[in-house]
């Protein structure tokens, strides 16, 4: 999978290549969705989990931002979604090149079409990386989201 140059100072974006940086991504999920947003009751973790592939950006080996991406039941359609990054490296370049990183693994695995749940408050951000939104609000867990397409 090609990823972009990284920039001095930002953590490496890449697949995770071993149980432990999945365990890292998964926890960093849990605090994000369920602790500090409280999506979720307990867990985030889904079915899809199991055949998705983990994007992990990494500082000093330590997990810092993740993303998931798996193909839908439908051909050509591939999903991305989980995207979590830890509070201090928000507002950088991490969720970018994660959403960068999951387009391209997308592409790279012949999807036709590359969608996403984005909660609504990150619609701006998705936007502003060329998504496009393909329906209207709904509601999922308690938080509106808005479904999305990278092309």
């Amino acid at each position: 999978m090609l990823i972009p140059a990284i920039p001095q100072g930002a953590p490496l974006v890449r697949p995770a290549s071993h149980g432990g940086e999945i365990r890292q991504a998964l926890a960093l999920r849990r605090r994000v969705f369920v602790e500090e947003q409280g999506l979720f009751p307990a867990t985030d973790e889904d079915a899809h989990d199991a055949a998705a592939f983990h994007l992990v950006a990494l500082d000093h080996g330590r997990v810092v931002g993740t993303v998931r991406v798996y193909a839908d039941d439908a051909p050509g359609v591939w999903w991305g979604g989980r995207l979590a990054v830890e509070r201090g490296f928000r507002g950088g370049r991490t969720g970018v090149r994660l959403v960068a990183a999951a387009v391209t693994l997308a592409r790279e695995a012949g999807a036709k079409r590359f969608c996403a749940r984005v909660q609504a408050e990150n619609e701006k951000f998705f936007l502003s990386l060329g998504w496009k939104r393909t329906g209207e609000d709904f509601t999922y867990q308690g938080r509106v989201h808005v479904p999305m397409e990278a092309w």
